[in-house]
């Protein structure tokens, strides 16, 4: 069996894609659920974002209502 035989052999036992018929690549439900995950991670990042900012924001505000008026320490 030469190379050639074996290169042949294998062009008839592989699969065509789904590209070759101009379809989507199939998605798993493990690329869904990874996809949705990472969805849920970036929403909560942005809320933990969100609510160090206000919290960031009050300790400046109240920091400078103390340096106005001493007498509240």
């Amino acid at each position: 069996m030469s190379y050639h035989d074996r290169d042949l052999a294998a062009q008839r036992t592989e699969q065509p894609s789904d590209a070759a018929y101009g379809l989507p690549p199939r998605r798993d439900a493990f690329d869904i659920i990874n996809n949705l995950f990472g969805i849920v991670v970036r929403i909560v990042g942005m809320g933990l974002l969100a609510i160090g900012l206000w919290v960031g924001i009050e300790v400046v505000m109240e920091a400078w209502a103390l340096y106005r008026d001493p007498g509240r320490v």
